[in-house]
């Protein structure tokens, strides 16, 4: 029963059933014929203070109303004499209003915990019983396997992918796949453990259309009938419901995925609250079933984007502490990308990465974090400037190479130096007045010298 309902239509005796066994206040203590008069009396009549006037065609009876004087009630009772006994009335209609309103609360409230643990229950249904074991039992199984991709991915592990907007995170997953796959060292860096030669990825694909997806697949160099890609843009959500889900481990078992991704969560997750750990935790729960005891898997990769900061991942902090490693793909100013990851016994440090065109590959540079490859991308640009200067300017001074840069110029220092320590730019003392540099590229020297 909601605020709507008309307290007419409310079953008490139900409402007591439905809260148990409890002390029920003594102004409820009414028969159903005496319950539904008070009820009638204070829905119509709970605004005023003034009891209904006896009608003309009936002395005890009020037409406007339908109000029955008691027998032998005096109609020409003291005006105030009915007032203040309607208003006690009133009061004890009031009372009786607000314990039914009491009840019907308990009786919600009960109601929304049983159907809360049957939710419950039925997301959970999946999940396998507990391991409990001593220590000493726990040291004589077999050792797991090695780590699928070494120092990044635990074996038989989840790992969120925490990616900001347009940082290329589905080319990011599509290197991944390749890895898993054929066994080449992931981001050119990393040592992988592929998956059985028989077995297959899997990708929930719920943002590229799969024309597109499959297009970049193959320019990664993904073989063909290793990856099962299943479109869900546009499409119905499978993992918003239990019933739903199963279906689908249903339709992938068959194809004897190993490792199963899901891009992204946001997507996934459907219309449930993303920044709630009540809605986030179930799903995650929902989704780790699906994915081992449903689908047969062993690597889960779920694909988060980030907050504005690109630090974390956006939404519900279940999000945090749900897997076993957690990589992040962020950008700089100038659109430059870098790869971290941590974890359990997981811990890379921050890396550029770079970006081959023609084969969609990335590998890690070595060029380190967004601050130390920042400086080092400046230096690049600069040290570029100053050649195509000094190829215009050959024989040129430090001082008009600065001016003719518009850059910090203890930058253009730095830049200019570096050019003389490879051998690409030579200095050689001013002859005349002033005296000072003068610094010429080496493919000039041999066509004139320096003046």
């Amino acid at each position: 029963m909601d605020g709507s309902d008309e307290v007419g239509e409310f079953d008490l005796a139900a409402a007591y059933t439905a809260v148990g066994p409890m002390a029920l206040p003594p102004t409820t203590d009414l028969t159903p014929a005496e319950w539904d008069e008070w009820l009638r009396i204070i829905t119509e009549d709970e605004t005023t203070d003034t009891p209904p006037e006896p009608g003309a065609a009936d002395d005890t009876t009020d037409p406007g109303h339908g109000w029955q004087y008691a027998a032998g009630h005096d109609v020409d009772e003291d005006r105030e004499a009915k007032r203040a006994r309607w208003r006690k009335e009133k009061a004890q209609y009031a009372d009786l209003r607000a314990d039914e309103m009491f009840v019907v609360e308990l009786a919600k409230l009960k109601a929304q915990r049983l159907a809360r643990e049957e939710d419950e229950n039925s997301r959970t249904a999946g999940l396998p019983a507990p391991d409990i074991a001593t220590l000493a039992e726990l040291l004589q199984r077999p050792a797991p396997s090695a780590d699928r991709i070494q120092g990044l991915m635990p074996w038989d592990a989840s790992v969120t992918v925490v990616a900001q907007n347009k940082v290329g995170k589905t080319t990011f997953v599509l290197n991944l796949t390749r890895s898993l796959i054929t066994g080449e060292p992931f981001l050119g860096r990393f040592e992988v453990q592929p998956i059985d030669p028989d077995a297959r990825v899997a990708i929930l694909n719920y943002e590229v259309s799969g024309a597109q997806l499959a297009r970049w697949a193959a320019e990664v160099g993904i073989p063909g009938d290793r990856l099962v890609i299943v479109n869900l843009r546009g499409a119905r959500n499978p993992l918003s419901t239990s019933t739903s889900t199963s279906a689908l481990a249903d339709l992938l078992r068959p194809y004897n995925i190993e490792t199963l991704i899901v891009d992204p969560f946001g997507r996934g997750i459907g219309g449930q609250d993303q920044n709630s750990a009540r809605d986030v935790q179930p799903w995650l729960n929902r989704l780790d079933s699906f994915a081992r005891d449903g689908v047969g898997a062993l690597d889960l990769v779920l694909v988060v984007h980030s907050g504005w900061n690109g630090e974390r991942s956006r939404g519900s902090s279940a999000l945090e502490d749900w897997p076993d490693a957690k990589w992040y793909l962020t950008k700089d100013a100038a659109g430059l990308r870098y790869f971290r990851a941590e974890g359990r016994d997981v811990d890379v440090e921050e890396d550029q990465l770079a970006f081959e065109p023609e084969t969609r590959r990335l590998t890690l540079t070595g060029q380190g974090n967004r601050s130390t490859a920042g400086k080092t991308h400046t230096l690049m640009i600069l040290r570029t400037q100053v050649l195509d200067y000094l190829e215009a300017n050959p024989g040129a001074s430090g001082n008009a190479i600065e001016e003719a840069i518009s850059a910090n110029s203890a930058d253009i220092r730095v830049a200019l130096r570096s050019l003389v320590g490879t051998g690409q730019v030579i200095r050689a003392k001013r002859s005349g007045k002033g005296g000072g540099f003068a610094y010429m590229v080496v493919s000039a020297v041999s066509e004139g010298g320096i003046a």
